[in-house]
């Protein structure tokens, strides 16, 4: 769909990528005025999603609108299973409602037929039901978290599976890599991708920039 707009129009491309930002940044407004019931945290998580720089690429070029887009689902998500099981949150004791949880499971699973990277999204489930009421006692919510993280995982398996089936492996030719190789490639890219997150601005003189 994105193709077939940026064929007939780059502006209407452009401006759905930003709509779509827009609107991812929206659903995590609402899910941090849902999980916090601050108004002022939500508006500071939203502001700094927004305007973060790391999200320059996703807005900017037409083909990184499947991040916004499997954001927007992935946050839409954890928004329908706080309505749907407000225990999670200590926020009432009223019995968790089926399809909201269908609802937020649905969503998930779009997230990641948007993009494979918001399987990240699985593990949010259970951090709610763990932390998200720290009066409750240890014992239920960790049952909780277990309770809600199931569907979840179904939802990725059945993903993975119908990738494996319709996709197949990757990279066919297999490379024998070493730990030793491994190691320190992996302990750089990590330190890369924090200090982008925490301090994007030092890593602005290493972008080329053509006059």
């Amino acid at each position: 769909m994105i193709t077939q707009v940026v064929s007939k129009s780059p502006a209407s491309a452009h401006f759905l990528s930003v709509l779509l930002h827009v609107a991812a940044t929206g659903a995590l407004w609402a899910f941090m005025r849902r999980y916090t019931g601050s108004r002022v945290v939500a508006a500071g998580a939203a502001l700094l999603f927004a305007l973060h720089p790391t999200h320059a690429e996703s807005v900017a070029w037409v083909s990184g609108a499947t991040d916004s887009l499997a954001t927007l689902f992935g946050f839409s998500a954890l928004l329908a299973l706080l309505i749907s099981r407000p225990t999670l949150t200590g926020q009432g004791v009223r019995a968790p409602h089926l399809n909201g949880q269908l609802l937020a499971v649905g969503l998930y699973s779009l997230a990641l037929f948007s993009k494979e990277t918001a399987i990240v999204f699985l593990c949010f489930p259970a951090l709610l039901a763990l932390l998200g009421a720290p009066h409750r006692p240890w014992r239920p919510r960790a049952f909780d978290a277990v309770r809600v993280t199931m569907p979840w995982l179904c939802a990725t398996l059945i993903y993975l599976l119908i990738r494996s089936l319709v996709i197949g492996e990757l990279a066919p030719i297999r490379m024998e890599v070493t730990r030793n190789q491994i190691n320190p490639t992996t302990i750089l890219l990590l330190g890369t991708y924090v200090e982008h997150l925490a301090l994007p601005g030092a890593l602005s003189i290493s972008y080329p920039i053509t006059v």
